[in-house]
């Protein structure tokens, strides 16, 4: 298992150095960044989630999805109430607050999340994944935004930010499964073709993101590290021993995912939130490289741990 994490791992990075480099030199623009996301995000996961609902029906991967989904509506019950009141209990400034304590919460899964559980635990990996993150959505824009600055919280709730073609697609894909009703193979052949490239697209569009950005000044900031911590070691942490309570009910396979997908780095989302609503996004960019540096120690520390 920890060779192929270093591999998958020793592959992204190449593939976001390439991200990287055709930023820096000036390749592709900001708005072809942010097109080619909205690519990731609308059309290649979506394609990558349907084509992982291709499999033979079994007892065990059924309890596995199930389980996954209630570790996962747990783990951001939990972790936004443990990290709201650890944000309190330290007076976090308020320009930093929200992406704090949307950091802890909110990891980096659709970008690195669900490529690198494919990358470790093929297509049954992705469908496990994709159910776990069925929840980022909801709990992100009708909780986790009101952190950021009083014009969210009188922006009131919306649908069309909580449902995504993500979620819409894991849901179909967990229809599909369980019922065993089968989309026809042209279909599976293109989503598949089409998901194929949802790794080394989303890894460039993360290695996009580190141009321009001064190494001594990610590690200048004290609270990115407290951050870091709960969002690399705590959380998953916590994961690990809750879902080891579960038993034997719980598939290893399920369980890896659930402690992956909490081990991930700090997503970009809350940088991109916090210029949004006017919180500090410098800080937040600063989180989530500490985070993206940190996480393969991390990670493979958890991995390595018996399941």
């Amino acid at each position: 298992m920890l060779n192929t994490l270093f591999a998958s791992l020793f592959a992204m990075a190449f593939m976001i150095a390439a991200g990287y480099f055709a930023k820096k030199r000036n390749m592709v623009s900001e708005k072809t960044v942010k097109e080619l996301s909205d690519v990731l995000l609308l059309i290649l996961l979506p394609a990558n989630i349907l084509a992982s609902s291709n499999r033979e029906f079994s007892r065990e991967m059924g309890l596995g999805i199930i389980l996954t989904m209630a570790v996962s509506f747990s783990f951001y019950t939990l972790s936004m109430v443990i990290s709201y009141l650890t944000m309190k209990a330290i007076r976090v400034p308020k320009e930093k607050f929200g992406a704090s304590v949307t950091s802890i919460v909110f990891a980096n899964s659709g970008f690195m999340g669900y490529p690198l559980c494919q990358s470790l635990f093929g297509g049954e990996g992705l469908l496990l994944a994709t159910s776990y993150g069925a929840f980022y959505n909801p709990f992100m824009f009708t909780i986790g935004i009101h952190f950021f600055s009083d014009q969210t919280r009188k922006e009131g709730f919306s649908w069309k930010r909580v449902i995504s073609p993500a979620l819409v697609c894991c849901i179909v894909a967990n229809i599909l499964y369980f019922t065993q009703i089968k989309l026809p193979a042209p279909i599976i052949s293109v989503c598949s073709s089409l998901g194929s490239a949802m790794t080394p697209l989303s890894m460039m569009v993360i290695g996009t993101g580190l141009v321009g950005v001064n190494i001594r000044e990610v590690f200048s900031s004290s609270l990115s590290y407290l951050v870091c911590f709960m969002r690399l070691i705590l959380m998953p942490l916590i994961t690990y021993l809750g879902t080891a309570l579960i038993g034997d009910a719980m598939p290893p396979v399920a369980r890896q995912v659930c402690v992956v997908m909490a081990a991930l780095p700090v997503g970009s989302l809350n940088v991109i939130l916090s210029k949004k609503y006017g919180g500090n996004a410098e800080y937040a960019n600063k989180t989530m490289i500490i985070s993206m540096l940190l996480c393969p120690i991390t990670m493979s520390l958890f991995l390595a741990l018996p399941y």
